[in-house]
């Protein structure tokens, strides 16, 4: 754990008022807490105090299966403060709406009954990572942050154009195609899209056409008629809902005339039949990089698409450790083990290294370590990756390093070694003092 500077803000939102009395009153002593019941009023109040972190119940309307008001909340709070951490409040059964809430943006969540301690140590990590990320990027206090779209997340100008795009296709019933390398979350763009869309509930259907020839991936996507019995295709499972075709870059010509004749028309017909059918599928698809200055040059001539470049993750320097601490928390998350970290050389190397399988190459190493490290933070060995910064040119993070220790080691000096004194003497809370202590190796007995 690491050192939270000045008095955080947080807000809490629930609308179970003894819930949010008994929390403001566990975190007053440690936090400027602000507490609301509604929707419209937790906006109110983010607008004028921009909290760091966001307690928010996922069910504001006090029945546990109406989550989406909680959702919407949401989605509106990292819009607002792409910076803000949100812990998200489930009920037991609510494991599945918490993941969908960690790709949405949440930090993290918690399952009622409150653990108080728990929830400190969740909420000093928040703050704590809060300002990792800032030091990371080498950015002051004001600087802009970084742009967020649900589980999406770019600094850069490239990928704030991304993600801005990608906001205004999720409003539109336009097609999209999205343009970038393997490994850059072509996907997850076009998922994100949808989720955020008016068809959110209907199917998201994903087609490889980039791994099929000929015949079969028209069969795949349109159906077709064999031995005179009807073999349904993509297009009829995401009725509704959105088709997403993978590499269409890679496909034959007369499959994607086909599938531009759909997004004119609305109508298709299968393989092997003569009659038109009509669907109501809204249809994405990936491409990589053209070869050219034109995207709209290799498009194949969608009309109206909507065209999103992904930078490649290279180009993509001040996000690498933002995306590290989104996969390490979800993944942890996923394994009841929330209060995780990186060391100092595994920052280091994640920033060094090249990252040539781009995003998905970094969330498979994170993954990779989370499951070889079951408790403890994790290192460069765990991330398969070298450090290349051992006894070189000190980094802004040992830099970091070293003044929070002292900050510490000063602050236990001042109180001869009363914890609670020396927590609140820098705006920490006592088990984030503790942490502090058995991080840096201090012994409070050597201030007494």
């Amino acid at each position: 754990m690491g050192s939270v500077s000045g008095i955080k803000r947080i807000l809490i939102v629930d609308d179970d008022r003894v819930i949010r009395e008994q929390l403001a009153w566990a975190l007053s002593d440690d936090y400027e807490v602000h507490a609301e019941a509604t929707l419209d009023g937790a906006l109110d109040v983010a607008r004028d105090i921009r909290p760091h972190l966001v307690i928010l119940d996922l069910s504001l309307t006090g029945s546990p299966g109406e989550t989406e008001e909680g959702f919407e909340l949401l989605k509106r709070l990292v819009e607002h403060d792409p910076s803000v951490k949100i812990v998200m409040v489930t009920g037991s059964d609510d494991r599945e709406r918490a993941v969908r809430a960690i790709e949405l943006g949440a930090f993290d969540y918690y399952v009622k009954p409150v653990d108080l301690d728990e929830l400190r140590v969740l909420i000093g990590r928040a703050l704590y990572l809060q300002e990792l990320e800032k030091a990371a990027r080498g950015v002051p206090e004001d600087a802009i942050e970084p742009v967020r779209l649900g589980g999406l997340v770019g600094s850069g100008d490239a990928m704030r154009r991304a993600l801005e795009l990608a906001k205004a296709a999720a409003l539109s019933a336009a097609p999209v195609v999205i343009v970038g390398e393997n490994g850059t979350g072509r996907r997850r763009f076009a998922e994100t899209i949808h989720r955020m869309s008016d068809r959110a509930s209907l199917p998201f259907v994903t087609v490889a056409v980039g791994t099929l020839s000929g015949e079969a991936v028209e069969r795949e996507i349109f159906g077709g008629i064999r031995d005179g019995a009807i073999e349904p295709g993509r297009l009829e499972q995401a009725v509704g809902g959105t088709l997403f075709a993978r590499d269409l870059d890679r496909c034959a010509e007369s499959t994607v005339e086909r599938l531009r004749g759909y997004v004119t028309t609305g109508t298709f017909s299968q393989v092997g039949g003569s009659e038109p059918m009509r669907s109501d599928v809204r249809v994405m698809a990936s491409m990589g990089s053209p070869m050219d200055d034109s995207p709209a040059a290799s498009l194949h001539g969608f009309p109206g698409a909507h065209v999103i470049e992904i930078p490649p993750l290279r180009e993509r320097e001040g996000d690498v450790l933002l995306l590290a601490v989104d996969f390490l928390n979800r993944h942890s998350g996923l394994r009841g083990c929330h209060s995780r970290n990186f060391t100092r050389a595994a920052v280091r190397a994640l920033l060094s290294h090249g990252w040539p399988g781009n995003v998905t190459e970094l969330e498979n190493r994170v993954r990779r370590a989370v499951l070889s490290n079951a408790r403890g933070a994790i290192t460069a060995l765990d991330l398969g990756l070298v450090s290349k910064d051992e006894g070189g040119e000190q980094t802004l993070s040992a830099a970091r390093h070293e003044l929070e220790r002292g900050m510490v080691a000063a602050a236990l000096r001042r109180s001869a070694g009363n914890v609670s004194r020396a927590a609140k003497s820098i705006g920490v809370s006592r088990p984030t003092m503790y942490d502090l202590i058995r991080k840096h190796g201090l012994r409070t007995v050597n201030y007494k």
